[in-house]
C-alpha cells in the first residue's frame, strides 16, 4: 500500500489560536482531535495539524509556507487579510 501524506504536524504553545489564524486565512476548518488540532487538506493541500508543545527555541516558531493566488490583485487581498489576522510583512531574501 502507498504510502500518502496527510498532514504536516507544528509545535507551538498556543494550537487554539496558530490554527485560527490559518484556518481564517485559507478558508478552512478546524477539526478538534486528541493531541491536537487539524486543518484537513484535500486533493491539493496539504493537511495542517497544530500541536501544543514546548519549544525550546526562545520566541515563535518559525514557519515560512509558500502560497500562490492566481492574480496579483488575489495576492494582494491574501497579504491584507493575512494582516489584518496578524501576520508581519517581513522583506527578507527572495525565494530560489
Amino acid at each position: 500500500m502507498p504510502l500518502r501524506l496527510v498532514a504536516v504536524a507544528f509545535d507551538t504553545d498556543d494550537p487554539r489560536r496558530v490554527a485560527a489564524f490559518w484556518a481564517s486565512l485559507l478558508g478552512r476548518d478546524v477539526v478538534r482531535e486528541t493531541g491536537g488540532l487539524l486543518l484537513p487538506g484535500g486533493d491539493t493541500q496539504i493537511g495542517l495539524r497544530f500541536v501544543e508543545a514546548v519549544t525550546e527555541t526562545p520566541g515563535p516558531n518559525r514557519v515560512h509556507m509558500h502560497l500562490t493566488s492566481s492574480t496579483r490583485e488575489d495576492q494582494q487581498d491574501t497579504v491584507a487579510r493575512a494582516r489584518s489576522l496578524g501576520a508581519r510583512h517581513r522583506r527578507g531574501p527572495t525565494a530560489r
